[in-house]
């Protein structure tokens, strides 16, 4: 429905593919939390998370190996991502062939319910999902590719949320889910540099953060080294 003869559509599966390599130089520089980030906000349910296996050097193995195991194992865990493994390029194109069957007849004799475009924006595509997977569970809904190329954007439909979270990332050891603990007590830029200006005391300040999210429990937790760095780059401890 709201379709036409023609129209690209979105299914609700997703496939992001790592050579290791790539998987290794994204947990380095940052990009795999906020790449996953991404991920969650597309709305897609099904989501899989294909690390390709390649030939890389004994010592770049032994010094990742654990970080590559841990971010496995968090993707899984924390994120409900499925991560496939493959054992090379021939292994991953006769994966994304079999899915691409099981896909094709999973769906091709069934009518899709298609939300128009005209309705959907940023702020209101993820609680327009929750609404109707609760209201209408036996019903799949879906979008244009357009439309979801256009909102899974990086910079094109970027919110002020979206901008905090990633200004909160670039700090060294703060995850996704760290920023957006902290998110879900101060929502903007302002609001907590604000919080730590009505702070009497560099000390306190340093304790800003890890005070506040006390009750966190698992990976939203900070810890007194990261509120402290908090401190330094958004309090301006230690500048007076």
């Amino acid at each position: 429905r709201y379709g036409e003869e023609g129209t690209e559509i979105a299914l609700d599966y997703i496939i992001e593919r790592k050579r290791l390599d790539d998987l290794i130089s994204s947990i380095k520089d940052g990009r795999f939390h906020e790449q996953k980030f991404r991920l969650r906000k597309s709305g897609v349910r099904n989501v899989v998370y294909l690390v390709e296996d390649i030939s890389i050097s004994q010592e770049v193995k032994n010094k990742y190996w654990e970080a590559v195991q841990s971010a496995v194992v968090g993707t899984q865990v924390i994120n409900g991502f499925f991560v496939k493994r493959t054992r090379g390029l021939d292994e991953t194109i006769r994966y994304l062939v079999r899915m691409t069957r099981i896909l094709k007849l999973t769906y091709e004799s069934q009518p899709l319910t298609l939300l128009p475009s005209h309705t959907l924006s940023p702020s209101t595509y993820l609680p327009l999902l929750t609404h109707l997977s609760s209201t209408q569970p036996k019903t799949p809904h879906h979008i244009t590719y357009a439309s979801f190329s256009s909102l899974s954007s990086k910079t094109g439909t970027r919110t002020l949320r979206d901008v905090f979270l990633q200004m909160l990332m670039t700090t060294r050891g703060l995850t996704a889910d760290k920023a957006i603990a902290i998110q879900n007590i101060w929502t903007t830029p302002r609001a907590f540099v604000e919080a730590y200006k009505s702070c009497a005391t560099d000390k306190e300040r340093e304790g800003m953060v890890e005070r506040r999210l006390l009750g966190e429990q698992g990976r939203g937790k900070v810890g007194k080294q990261l509120s402290k760095i908090l401190g330094e780059v958004w309090g301006g401890v230690g500048k007076e």
